[in-house]
């Protein structure tokens, strides 16, 4: 989860943000997650010792932190906040496009602030009792790019990768195929009229010729 939200400070096509925890783990699962969050270094990547850089730009920043402000005003809680985090690096880092790892719980998943792509180090999380509410949730978006499930049941593996609406999916890893696998998401997450990589994009050159016999 970390690695999948917080690489290149969430600002990837696969990044993980949004985590929906089934049960009763949440709390467990959060203690774990903000430990390893806390120990992620905020800065100027050529520094000795960073494992985190800046958004990509100042309007980047602006609205991931205007998205933020919108979810503290609408009751959310923020379990780790990286909104005032202090960057290390050379200098000039504190004027930066920097924001720590935040976790924000407690929103609706059908406001807009969870509701459109922040492409930053932010994760909404989310606690329900079933599996069935879970794949719900998750489903309930315009997006569909990627989802995992982390379990140690086959039955449950099964049950999400029917009923997941996304175009690629893990079972205990986070789904990020390598270049001759074919790949695209669903929904909003999709744009064009073929998927990427692998053999997908040959359809675009190829004249298909259907011949029906019958001796």
């Amino acid at each position: 989860i970390v690695s999948s939200s917080y690489g290149m400070a969430g600002q990837r096509c696969l990044a993980g943000s949004r985590v929906v925890v089934v049960g009763d783990v949440y709390g467990d699962l959060m203690d774990r997650v903000v430990a390893l969050a806390d120990q992620l270094v905020v800065g100027d990547g050529m520094a000795e010792g960073v494992t985190m850089g800046p958004v990509v730009s100042a309007e980047s920043k602006e609205r991931i932190l205007a998205a933020l402000g919108e979810a503290e005003d609408l009751g959310a809680t923020f379990v780790l906040d990286g909104r005032n985090v202090k960057p290390v690096g050379g200098a000039g880092s504190e004027n930066g496009y920097f924001i720590g790892p935040t976790i924000v719980a407690d929103l609706d998943p059908r406001h807009g602030v969870e509701g459109r792509e922040l492409f930053g180090p932010v994760i909404n999380v989310h606690r329900v009792d079933t599996l069935v509410e879970a794949i719900a949730l998750s489903n309930d978006t315009e997006f569909g790019n990627a989802a995992a499930v982390f379990t140690s049941s086959g039955a449950v593996a099964a049950e999400f990768e029917r009923g997941i609406r996304a175009g690629n999916v893990g079972v205990n890893a986070f789904p990020a195929p390598p270049a001759n696998v074919t790949m695209g998401g669903y929904g909003a997450s999709f744009y064009g009229d073929l998927h990427v990589c692998g053999a997908a994009p040959l359809d675009f050159f190829t004249d298909q010729k259907l011949v029906v016999t019958r001796w």
